[in-house]
């Protein structure tokens, strides 16, 4: 246990002592390039999110006006099955 705790403990000390000469050295381009990059994927992702929520809308309305539709053919089909005993039960059956 203390062998691993040991060797976490150093990984991290040569982790941070390399960060600290790549900001020294090189007066930190390689942090400026990280930034760039995450700025760029994060506009990326803002439009990809915008152009997905305009789709979701759009499958709302439509999904909105397709229920319409069905509870429309439903009370007509339910109208009609007063006459027929047999429309009557298969619409009890999927519901």
């Amino acid at each position: 246990m203390f062998k691993l705790i040991g060797k976490i403990g150093c990984l991290s000390l040569i982790i941070i002592v390399g960060l600290l000469y790549l900001a020294i050295n090189r007066g930190g381009l390689d942090f400026r390039w990280f930034g760039k990059k995450s700025e760029e994927a994060g506009k990326y992702l803002k439009i990809k999110s915008e152009d997905f929520a305009d789709k979701a809308d759009t499958i709302h309305k439509t999904s909105g006006t397709i229920e319409k539709k069905f509870d429309s053919t439903v009370d007509k089909v339910k109208s009609q099955s007063k006459s027929s005993p047999k429309i009557d039960e298969t619409l009890n059956k999927k519901q």
